[in-house]
């Protein structure tokens, strides 16, 4: 007979006995379904994790593998992929561009373009700038590898100078060449008068005319040399500043990688039993089963709570112990799904507690507390897009008519995603702005496409300062609702 494993419904709280051989199962009470990978994908995804930080990359793969089989957009399994790929270990190891030039480019790019229509514009955003780390990090090494033959050239320059080159030989030719001419100019005149006559004093003169420039000539080897040094495609100033640029960029994107979604949990640590303290006197009459209004009893193992009239069972960490502070541990460890689903059991048990909705709110965006929206935060479209996921959703599940707080959430959600989509579009029209007046500094432009460009520069700024003046806006009444929120849950757990 093969192994059986309960597992807890994420969607109503009963138990699943589940056949490990089967892949797929349903929720009895609610019909949910589910794949086996649901529940254990993090646990696949830490031991994918450490794997990689072992350099076993096809152990790792098999693992991400496996999690992307049940969800093609989990970043976490993507970026994994992306660092198998790259030959990375762990994400300290994008702070050295040298550690990036291991992997295999084309696989990384193969890994970017498939991903694209699993993800939400943000993530997707994201994972072209991770991957973007590689191709950058590969454009630095071959610009260090170009300086270093520039140097080369120069150093064989400059000794090629000092062999034809004598110090002050610029002076003394210049100084012999006056001599010469003056020499020549004498003994002309000298022969002119003389028996000779001015036939000869003429020849005189012209061949010393010839003699004078040749030597003249020879002197001026050595500004040949110095005009070939000059001549150079690039010297190594001109591509050191370059580099400095290429390594700007490389940190600029490096930050925004670090940053992005720091909520997403990568193995992250479960809220487990062992860690909840059961309150002294639990017994069947403290709890009330959510389907049903009976009362529920602690199994003998202390690991469900099952109901003796409609046969739901529950897990302990919905129940025991102060739920709001359960959640919060749950979040601690950036467990949202675990403490949205303790927080909707608190709301059936009282729709109108107005803390729990507040907790599932958050858990929606992946924020650990109000304190953590910030409209200016770099990684403030990961989370907006994660509330435009569940949003909806969540409204649906709660008793709105008996939460006076939840419209006013409402207008929060809406003016955040109001002012991300006029930022982003900001962003873009500013880029744009920039791309034009780079054009326009271009010295190999003729005047006919300055101008064109001087005009597409202009229509474009007047929409940028419209939009600019848009998001200034946005930004103020969002600014407000959110200040509005914090007074409304000052004293909240999750303030």
């Amino acid at each position: 007979m093969s192994d059986l494993k309960s597992y807890t419904c994420a969607e109503c709280g009963a138990v699943l006995s589940v056949d490990k051989l089967q892949g797929q199962f349903a929720c009895p009470f609610c019909g949910a379904e589910f794949n086996s990978v649901y529940f254990h994908r993090d646990e696949l995804i830490k031991q994918a994790d450490e794997c990689l930080s072992r350099g076993a990359y096809e152990a790792a793969q098999e693992k991400y593998d496996a999690v992307l089989a049940n969800n093609k957009g989990d970043l976490d399994a993507i970026r994994g992929s992306l660092f198998v790929a790259g030959k990375i270990h762990s994400m300290k190891d994008l702070n050295n561009s040298e550690n990036l030039l291991r992997g295999d480019i084309e696989a990384i790019k193969g890994i970017e373009n498939s991903c694209k229509d699993s993800l939400n514009e943000e993530d997707a955003g994201y994972i072209k700038k991770l991957a973007g780390l590689f191709d950058k990090a590969s454009d630095i090494k071959f610009q260090k590898e170009k300086i270093k033959t520039t140097l080369e050239k120069e150093r064989e320059i400059r000794n090629e100078m000092r062999k034809h080159v004598q110090p002050s030989g610029g002076v003394v030719a210049g100084c012999g060449t006056v001599y010469g001419l003056l020499i020549v100019m004498l003994l002309g005149a000298g022969f002119m008068n003389s028996e000779m006559g001015v036939g000869v004093g003429i020849l005189i003169f012209i061949i010393g005319l010839i003699a004078v420039g040749l030597v003249a000539n020879l002197a001026d080897k050595g500004r040949v040399d110095v005009l070939e040094y000059d001549a150079l495609a690039e010297n190594s100033t001109v591509l050191k500043e370059k580099l400095s640029e290429m390594e700007e960029a490389y940190n600029a994107d490096l930050n925004f990688v670090l940053r992005y979604g720091r909520a997403i949990r990568t193995g992250a640590k479960r809220l487990e039993k062992k860690e909840i303290k059961i309150p002294a006197g639990t017994d069947a009459g403290e709890v009330i089963c959510a389907k049903c209004g009976g009362a529920l009893a602690l199994n003998a193992d202390k690991e469900l709570y099952e109901c003796s009239y409609c046969g739901v069972s529950y897990g302990t960490v919905m129940f025991l112990g102060d739920l709001l502070q359960n959640a919060k541990k749950a979040i601690g460890y950036d467990g949202f799904d675990d403490a949205d689903q303790i927080l909707a059991h608190k709301l059936r048990l009282n729709p109108g507690d107005s803390d729990a909705l507040l907790g599932r709110f958050l858990c929606a965006g992946k924020y650990k507390s109000l304190s953590e929206i910030r409209f200016t935060d770099k990684a403030f479209f990961f989370h907006v897009a994660k509330l435009t996921e569940r949003i909806d959703k969540l409204e649906h599940s709660i008793s709105v008519d008996v939460q006076h707080a939840w419209p006013e959430l409402r207008r929060l959600f809406d003016l955040m995603s109001e002012y991300a989509g006029i930022r982003k579009e900001a962003d873009k029209t500013n880029e744009k702005c920039n791309s034009i007046a780079g054009k326009i500094k271009d010295p190999t432009r003729t005047k006919y496409e300055i101008y064109k460009y001087q005009k597409e520069y202009s229509r474009i700024k007047t929409a940028s300062l419209t939009l600019d003046d848009e998001r200034v806006e946005k930004f103020r009444e969002a600014t407000a609702q959110l200040d509005l929120i914090r007074k409304i849950f000052k004293d909240s757990a999750f303030a």
